[in-house]
């Protein structure tokens, strides 16, 4: 098969770069001020992006055999409807590699901090969802099915039925994706996110709705100082889940709704009997297949108390 038919065609032009460039000898690479306008060049040289790979055409990402390479994980980031393509870099040493580019990708560098440092353009893509422009930076989480994240704000959004007289939380806020599409149905949305790189895109995401509030910092400390009451809360967890702190809170404040969207069946079925602990009943649970022919399983869980 000569490309992979679940990945955008921005990111399968790139992936057959870097296969090309994985299964290609190290090309000649000339100093930077004799490259093309287009290319940038950076310390640290572990590849170059810009030969044509076969006769297909694509860009060729191709090795240039730097002994202990310091180079750790490569991710592909896309934007199905802004077309945008961030290629992210993470090294073991924090240091920049060099790249000679001639191809709309944009490059960053991202650090262990959760910061990204942009290379090559800038250091984000742009996402749309509902209707709805997303920046996302590099160490900021999205999901990466884009009709999926559709899909999610459906479901999300039939569970928690938001009216405008309601005030709703959402208590892992990411980059906005759940308080965005409900803050225009309620009156207010309270939002919590631990992550810098995430918090600074939701500020950007959310300049036009002065109805949400975001409060950074870790779930369960910042859940500790708030007050309801809310109508609804709408959880997204890492796959780690909730845990017993954070559910003790949820209980605490007593919404009567609660939407658990999970990326792990085991740890959703651990949290299902804590919140059935403190007073929380299913209503109804929706899987979605959001990687298609892999084991993940995502789903969308309605509690009610």
């Amino acid at each position: 098969m000569d490309e992979c038919l679940l990945l955008s065609p921005a990111l399968d032009a790139v992936h057959a770069a870097l296969w090309a460039g994985a299964t290609t000898d190290e090309p000649q690479i000339e100093p930077a001020e004799e490259q093309p306008p287009t290319a940038a060049s950076y310390k640290g040289k572990l590849w170059t992006l810009g030969a044509t790979a076969g006769d297909r055409g694509a860009p060729a990402l191709r090795r240039a055999g730097t002994p202990g390479s310091s180079l750790r994980r490569l991710t592909l980031r896309s934007g199905a409807a802004s077309g945008q393509t961030l290629l992210v870099l993470e090294t073991s040493d924090g240091l920049a590699p060099e790249l000679a580019l001639d191809s709309p990708v944009a490059v960053a560098l991202l650090h262990a901090d959760g910061q990204a440092e942009p290379l090559v353009g800038q250091a984000t893509i742009e996402e749309e969802v509902h209707g709805r422009r997303y920046r996302i930076s590099a160490g900021s989480f999205f999901q990466v099915n884009t009709a999926g994240a559709e899909a999610l704000v459906d479901l999300v959004l039939d569970f928690l039925d938001p009216q405008p007289s309601q005030r709703l939380l959402d208590a892992y806020a990411g980059v906005g994706l759940f308080a965005l599409a409900l803050a225009p149905l309620c009156r207010q949305v309270d939002a919590i996110e631990a992550s810098l790189s995430a918090c600074a895109d939701f500020a950007w995401n959310a300049a036009d709705q002065p109805q949400v509030s975001l409060h950074a910092g870790d779930t369960a400390a910042v859940l500790a100082t708030l007050t309801g009451p809310y109508a609804g809360v709408v959880v997204d967890p890492p796959r780690t889940g909730l845990g017993r702190e954070v559910v003790t809170h949820l209980a605490r404040l007593a919404a009567p709704r609660l939407a658990y969207v999970s990326c792990d069946p085991a740890t959703l079925a651990r949290d299902a009997a804590l919140l059935t602990q403190v007073g929380y009943r299913l209503r109804s649970v929706q899987p979605l297949d959001l990687f298609p022919q892999t084991y993940h399983v995502e789903s969308v869980a309605l509690w009610e108390r």
